[in-house]
């Protein structure tokens, strides 16, 4: 991604923040109100030394090495754009994939016979598990229009949010709506809709050539991993 090999101690880093590091070493969990307001600042110095080290190596990457600040990206200053970049990285690239791939080695149907030599439908399992198993449960958005929404499993009721307002959209909710997806407990690859409704990548359906341009840069590469992660569990269970 950012065209470098990392050192041994760029990797440790990565490990403590994204994966095993805990509440003083962990990017997400240190920064959560109420826990990071209730951890000192000498308890977060691990936590600072990690982002630092690898803000340090993002912010010298050929990726950045021309970069300028300018009216295009906000004149986001080089060093913060390597904190969003790192944040980016972690976030989505690591901690949603590897999410997805603990889900698919826990929970995916046994019972169920996949041909293992389609491709197509073993792309179609793992979005089928990530529907049923969302790596991610929601993202956020910002209405650019006035836009009316039903509030209210019971009432019903009609209510228009105005343009500029912050909505959560629970994609674990929208993955189990039974008027998309029939049965929606069910775990069924061969769904008609599935590649045009699944919503697991910051956009509706998936589409190896894209979804727009604020879809998961990643979902590619997150979707091809895990399909060899399945292939290669099922050929070594019995």
């Amino acid at each position: 991604l950012y065209d470098v090999v990392l050192t041994d101690k760029q990797l440790e880093a990565m490990r403590k923040m994204f994966y095993t590091g805990g509440l003083t070493a962990a990017y997400l969990n240190a920064a959560l109100v109420p826990i990071g307001n209730c951890l000192s600042t000498c308890c977060l110095g691990e936590r600072t030394q990690l982002i630092n080290l690898l803000m340090d190596m993002v912010e010298s990457s050929p990726v950045l090495a021309n970069y300028q600040p300018s009216d295009t990206v906000l004149n986001i200053p080089k060093r913060e754009l390597a904190e969003l970049l790192l944040a980016l990285t972690g976030t989505a690239g690591i901690l949603g994939s590897s999410s997805l791939t603990t889900n698919i080695c826990a929970k995916y149907p046994r019972e169920y016979e996949l041909d293992t030599s389609d491709p197509t439908m073993v792309l179609r399992a793992v979005l089928e598990l990530a529907r049923l198993h969302p790596p991610v449960t929601e993202f956020n958005a910002i209405l650019d229009e006035d836009r009316e929404f039903t509030v209210g499993a019971k009432n019903d009721k009609r209510v228009t949010f105005p343009k500029g307002t912050e909505l959560s959209v629970i994609l674990f909710l929208a993955s189990y709506d039974p008027e998309t997806f029939p049965n929606p407990t069910e775990f069924d690859p061969t769904r008609d809709n599935l590649m045009e409704a699944v919503m697991n990548f910051n956009s509706v359906g998936f589409n190896p050539i894209g979804s727009g341009m604020r879809t998961c840069p990643g979902r590619n590469i997150a979707a091809q991993l895990n399909s060899d992660v399945l292939v290669r569990l099922i050929g070594s269970e019995p």
